[in-house]
């Protein structure tokens, strides 16, 4: 025969085990509840750094003026002048060895009719940074392998421009023919 006092610390017990059960099962279903609410976040999409930008944007545009070997201001079919960075790359300044050659290579190159840009984004001067695009040639890289500028590997990093600016210093390429050319950013910090 079983003591009163022991049936009745069987059905706490149980009693406690089943309002834990619950207990767990009201949190779950909050936590999966709350989950469910939050936006769900778009992957990030990437393109390849194999291959360049491709798809220009924005309609065409004219050159107004080339500032330096990375930066211009364009013209819109609608009159609107915009000033243009380009993206992935770092050009010598004016006032720095080869920095005049940059310019005018810049210049040369698009000579040749209106281009488009391709992923505009506003950057911290007020100016748009692009991908830049003359018919099929990609601009960007076009400066780097012709040794007209480096790869930005601080603020936009591609393999691609790295992979251009590393024929152009191996075949001795445009500011590559000084054995020691000074980057742009090393120069601006010396020269501000």
């Amino acid at each position: 025969m079983t003591r009163p006092s022991e049936k009745h610390d069987s059905w706490v017990m149980w009693l406690t085990a089943a309002f834990a059960l619950i207990a767990f099962a009201v949190f779950a279903f909050a936590i999966i509840r709350q989950r469910s609410d939050r936006p769900t976040m778009q992957p990030l999409q990437t393109t390849p750094d194999s291959a360049p930008p491709t798809t220009p944007v924005d309609g065409e545009f004219s050159v107004v003026r080339v500032h330096d070997g990375d930066s211009l201001t364009l013209v819109g079919a609608d009159g609107l002048e915009i000033s243009v960075r380009l993206r992935g790359i770092d050009a010598p300044e004016l006032g720095q060895p080869y920095g005049y050659e940059a310019k005018q290579a810049l210049q040369s190159l698009l000579d040749a009719g209106t281009v488009g840009l391709s992923d505009p984004a506003k950057g911290k001067y007020g100016r748009y940074v692009a991908d830049m695009h003359l018919g099929d040639t990609w601009v960007n890289q076009a400066m780097v392998a012709e040794g007209h500028a480096w790869c930005d590997q601080v603020n936009s990093f591609n393999r691609t421009l790295y992979s251009a600016e590393q024929q152009a210093k191996s075949e001795g390429r445009g500011l590559w023919a000084s054995p020691t050319p000074d980057p742009p950013w090393i120069w601006r910090s010396e020269h501000k």
